[in-house]
């Protein structure tokens, strides 16, 4: 049985961040589920929660 969620609170599809949870140095919506940080990823396979050596 697949749990329901008592909240229908916004998440960014890539880094996960959420209106309560932004991103270090904060961060706004661009599209209903695309945060300002992550913009520059939309569309790309790097995950920006992986530091890059």
């Amino acid at each position: 049985m697949e749990e329901e969620k008592l909240f229908d609170e916004d998440t960014c599809r890539i880094c996960g961040c959420t209106w309560e949870n932004a991103c270090p140095g904060g961060c706004y919506w661009v599209e209903e589920d695309l945060c300002s940080q992550c913009v520059k990823y939309a569309g790309t396979d790097i995950d920006p929660n992986t530091k890059n050596s």
